[in-house]
């Protein structure tokens, strides 16, 4: 990287510093106005405010017990503590570009490295790395995230299409999608099964299933490339359907890079959601 970017970077980040200030300031007085708005309904008309705290009181909680550390947690007041400690942080940091699974345990110094050798050490992808840092707790149920973000669309690209490389690892390659482009998905494997037996290309562009017919010079090795593949596609209903929505509830795809070497994060609550909910995983034989 040189020293250019590395002062562009660093411009960046104090901007996005200056404005998460500004963010949480104007945050805080909402806040602060909604209170005090608040205390003046409750002087007006106290009657009502009381009367409105006993029938809330009779109504029991329908969240819980949450299970923590093999204890069951029935406690309104300490399910609230848990949920709001979950979100705080999950949503304390940006949502990543990428995830990878099945690095080991280390400080972030190792983390970088490991990552370093999982890029397959091209340097112009591995300068291309801007961050990564671990989510979750140590479980031995699932395996662990690292996640990992790129400045440039078109390496995080070159990754997914050397994703082959890492076959018979304990460590993959996947994108990361939205519970509703992960249903999408899900609803055509049988078809793109269906396909890949009758010797016809098939595979997942987002939440499209692009199916082709292979020609006699096809050349596996890169299925980014078009050489050899006819222009023949076929869509499902329901990737028909997606392309008329526009799928406006999903994220754009991410990637992750997942596997198992005995460490894994908790089943998470509500908020690291679609992009731990998957439970896939490849285990190391």
């Amino acid at each position: 990287m040189t020293t250019r970017d590395v002062n562009l970077k660093i411009r960046l980040t104090d901007n996005m510093q200056l404005l998460e200030s500004k963010l949480s300031t104007s945050h805080e007085r909402e806040k602060n106005y909604a209170e005090l708005r608040v205390v003046e309904a409750i002087q007006r008309n106290p009657k009502f405010f009381y009367k409105y705290v006993r029938e809330k009181a009779k109504i029991k909680s329908t969240i819980g017990p949450l299970k923590v550390n093999e204890e069951l947690v029935g406690d309104t007041g300490r399910v609230c503590e848990i949920l709001r400690a979950q979100y705080d942080s999950v949503f304390s940091e940006p949502l990543p570009d990428d995830v990878l699974r099945g690095l080991d345990g280390g400080t972030g110094a190792s983390v970088h490295h490991e990552l370093m050798d999982v890029i397959f050490n091209e340097d112009n992808i591995t300068e291309a790395v801007e961050r990564a840092h671990k989510t979750g707790p140590v479980s031995s149920s699932r395996p662990r995230i690292v996640t990992a973000r790129f400045e440039k669309f078109h390496e995080r690209e070159a990754v997914m299409r050397n994703a082959r490389k890492l076959n018979g690892s304990n460590i993959c390659i996947d994108e990361d999608l939205c519970p509703t482009s992960q249903e999408i998905r899900k609803s055509q494997i049988p078809l793109m099964k269906k396909a890949r037996a009758e010797g016809k290309i098939a595979f997942f562009k987002h939440t499209r299933l692009i199916i082709k017919d292979k020609s006699d010079n096809y050349q596996p090795q890169d299925s980014s490339r078009n050489e050899g593949v006819s222009t023949h596609e076929e869509k499902s209903d329901v990737t028909e359907a997606v392309d008329r929505t526009g799928a406006r509830d999903c994220k754009p795809p991410d990637d992750s890079i997942r596997g198992a070497v005995g460490e894994s994060p908790a089943e998470p609550l509500m908020g690291v959601w679609a992009r731990n909910a998957r439970t896939r995983s490849r285990r190391k034989q």
